[in-house]
Order: C-alpha cells, then sequence, then structure tokens
C-alpha cells in the first residue's frame, strides 16, 4: 500500500526537492559567471541579450556647405518624423536601411547637398565602422 500523500514524509521530500531545484536554478549562472565556473552537461553557458541589437546603426549625418563647414542633420526633422516617429523608422537596422535613409535626405535637402555620414553598426564582436565621412552619399 502506498504511503498517505499529504504524510510528513512526503511533504519534507517534495519540500527537499524543491529547495535543491531552486537552488540549483538560483546559484548555476553565478558560478559559472562569477567563479569562474566550467559548463557541464548540466550546466550551459550563459550569454545575456545575445542577438539583441545586432546590425543596429549608429549614424551621425552631417551636411557639408560650399564654405567648407559641416552642420550636423537632424533626419528626423528632414523627414518630417519628428521626436514621436514609429521605432521603425527611428531605427536603422544594417548598412542598406542607412544608404536609403541618406537616398531620402539627399531628395529632402535638394540636388547640390553633400550629405557625409559616420556609422557604426552592432555585431557580435562589438560596434563596427560601416561608412566614415569621407565618403559622400549623396550622387551627383
Amino acid at each position: 500500500m502506498l504511503p498517505d500523500p499529504s504524510g510528513p514524509t512526503l511533504r519534507a521530500l517534495r519540500g527537499l526537492v524543491l529547495a535543491t531545484g531552486l537552488a540549483f536554478i538560483l546559484l548555476v549562472p553565478g558560478w559559472v559567471q562569477i567563479l569562474g565556473g566550467r559548463p557541464g552537461p548540466f550546466v550551459r553557458p550563459w550569454r545575456m541579450y545575445s542577438g539583441v541589437g545586432r546590425d543596429l546603426c549608429e549614424v551621425r549625418y552631417e551636411q557639408r556647405l560650399p564654405d567648407g563647414r559641416s552642420v550636423a542633420v537632424d533626419r528626423l526633422e528632414v523627414l518630417g518624423l519628428g521626436p514621436n516617429a514609429p521605432m521603425f523608422q527611428r531605427e536603422l537596422v544594417g548598412v542598406g536601411a542607412v544608404r536609403a535613409d541618406a537616398r531620402r535626405l539627399c531628395q529632402n535637402l535638394g540636388p547640390a547637398a553633400d550629405l557625409r555620414a559616420t556609422v557604426r553598426c552592432a555585431g557580435p564582436q562589438g560596434w563596427a565602422p560601416a561608412i566614415g565621412p569621407e565618403e559622400p552619399l549623396c550622387k551627383r
């Protein structure tokens, strides 16, 4: 005959299993991250947010004036989007999106505009330069 499921022995056993599981879940990441423990069959290597932001580009546009000065360009203002534009219009993902955005800016700035950009994009190894300010983005 099976023991009573509400008996003190089974209740203690359930509590012990639960406490062991919770301790494993809470302490193993610290063992790997803080103490330098090696991952094994039950301990996976852990990396927080490993794919978030990949290919996201940071862009600083500038317009070169005929007298040689450079003026910063606010792309949202030039495109008529404003600061409350949707996220998909505010963020540029990938160099292709930056170049397409630059074409729209060139159209809005006029045919004689000399638009340049300093672009760096996020990758698996960190930020990498993508476009330098020496490259004109408006094709004449």
